[in-house]
């Protein structure tokens, strides 16, 4: 495989990815404003959702601009650590026991995954970006 043919696919991925973290963290948000989270929790899930797709769109600026990379890095570590912290919080406000699977567990479940799939996808499109810039033909 040709390195131009290498690049189209590598822009494919990333794109993809991108597109792909912004329709995960709109269904999330979709998700939770139909869940009986308190609210404080679904106004803190709203801004770091909000905070995601911005940050997907400004690594995007960054790539095309071959510049400030690790600034989308160190935002996308930050919103990890929230993602955890959160699901950590979420767990004991519901008081979920593993000890009977009930439609709550299964439904903290469906909310965390949800929540960690968009940070999963914008890593790897990070990481993407990164290989676009760094590659050489």
């Amino acid at each position: 495989m040709e390195n131009n043919q290498k690049r189209s696919l590598l822009n494919l991925a990333y794109y993809t990815l991108i597109a792909l973290g912004v329709i995960f963290s709109v269904i999330f948000i979709l998700r939770i404003a139909a869940s009986t989270l308190p609210i404080l929790i679904k106004i803190i899930y709203y801004i770091w959702s909000a905070v995601l797709i911005i940050s997907l769109l400004f690594d995007v600026y960054c790539t095309m601009k071959h510049k400030k990379k690790y600034i989308t890095g160190l935002i996308f570590f930050v919103l990890t650590i929230l993602c955890v912290i959160m699901a950590a919080v979420v767990y004991f406000t519901q008081g979920i026991s593993l000890a009977l699977i009930t439609t709550t567990e299964v439904t903290y479940f469906i909310n965390m995954a949800l929540s960690f799939m968009p940070i999963k996808l914008a890593i790897f499109a990070y990481l993407f970006g990164e290989r676009i810039i760094n590659f050489h033909d």
